[in-house]
């Protein structure tokens, strides 16, 4: 899409004519106030944000499972059946269909 000089003198002109009707918040002094923004998170906000930072912390592999499975896998001793495997990949992909 090109745009063209006179399209963008449309637009500037558009912005040029809409009401000044925004009013400055003036303090006592009747210069204009600095406002400041603000942010309000609901009591389920904190929560959540605590949960993901407390899960942050967590160290990305289990070095203590991996270890157990490894001396599983090297004995012999690990055992594990294909609806096991199904169930964990079914469940894997309805969390990350809600995420």
């Amino acid at each position: 899409m090109k745009i063209s000089h006179g399209q963008i003198q449309s637009v500037i002109k558009a912005y040029a004519r809409q009401p000044a009707g925004r009013k400055s918040i003036k303090d006592k002094k009747g210069s204009p106030a600095a406002r400041e923004d603000q942010l309000v998170l609901s009591r389920v906000s904190r929560e959540m944000r605590l949960a993901m930072e407390t899960v942050a912390r967590w160290p990305e592999v289990r070095e203590d499972k991996v270890k157990e499975i490894q001396t599983a896998l090297a004995t012999g001793n690990y055992e594990l059946s294909g609806e096991q495997i199904a169930e964990k990949i079914l469940a894997r992909t309805l969390v990350e269909k809600l995420l």
